[in-house]
């Protein structure tokens, strides 16, 4: 009676290690599932979250590169001199949200001085349209490699001529004028000659507001 209990009990013992094991590996076996579901999950989040940043720059950058496909196809036939010229004269143009017929007077002549053609004030206008109402240098060619001090100094004659076609220099040119030196690398002390030597030569009236 005893040898029956006594195997008995090894046999209760050895069924419960084995059910224990057995409960052991299902239980790591789901671990294991609930783990990989919780990767594929998490994957799932971080290609999400990397479409949603990666979006937005992508959109811009396409944006920046589009508009700056429009205005080359607008410019195409001048030189890219006188693109950047006819580029910052539009944008200043803009700056204060308020164009005036004397600075698309200016730019018209300006422009045809620089090609020697004629262009309508519609034309100008459509470059004005195009152009940005701020600051930006990748809006100029040849910044990232840098201007020369005569191209330097022929943005900043162009500039001065819209600033003054008005006879007003506003807080939104001046800044505009601000950020373009500072886009370049122009020092106040050159920026300072030039403006000297333009007024000089231009003998205009300007009156600050």
């Amino acid at each position: 009676m005893f040898k029956i209990q006594y195997f008995t009990g090894i046999y209760f013992t050895v069924l419960l290690q084995a059910s224990n094991a057995a409960i052991a590996k299902e239980s790591i076996q789901n671990n294991v599932l609930i783990a990989a579901d919780n990767s594929a999950v998490d994957g799932i989040l971080i290609v999400m979250i990397l479409a949603l940043l990666v979006s937005p720059i992508y959109i811009y950058f396409n944006r920046i590169k589009n508009d700056a496909t429009r205005k080359r196809r607008l410019l195409q036939k001048f030189s890219v001199k006188d693109q950047n010229i006819i580029l910052t004269m539009a944008s200043v143009a803009k700056t204060d949200k308020e164009i005036a017929p004397s600075e698309v007077q200016k730019i018209r002549q300006t422009i045809e001085k620089l090609t020697q053609r004629k262009v309508s004030d519609n034309d100008v206008e459509r470059v004005i349209a195009l152009a940005s109402d701020k600051f930006k240098s990748r809006d100029l060619q040849g910044v990232v490699t840098g201007l020369s001090v005569d191209e330097k100094r022929e943005l900043l004659t162009a500039l001065f001529d819209v600033i003054s076609a008005d006879g007003k220099l506003r807080k939104a040119e001046r800044e505009y004028s601000r950020r373009f030196c500072k886009g370049l690398n122009i020092n106040q002390a050159f920026f300072d000659s030039v403006w000297v030597d333009y007024f000089e030569q231009n003998p205009n009236k300007l009156t600050v507001e």
